[in-house]
């Protein structure tokens, strides 16, 4: 007889790590427009001398 059997060991390790970090942040987004308008009507009076 053959007693020679070969012994095979398979050691599979897995570690699964997960971080989960959550970060709230506040962001206060304040934006102002300004439009000013200048309308200047200037009227010319055209006087016609006769």
């Amino acid at each position: 007889m053959n007693d020679n059997v070969g012994t095979t060991t398979t050691t599979t390790t897995t570690t699964t790590t997960t971080t989960t970090t959550t970060t709230t942040t506040t962001t206060t987004t304040t934006t102002t427009t300004n439009t000013i308008t200048i309308t200047t009507t200037i009227t010319t009076p055209t006087n016609y001398y006769h």
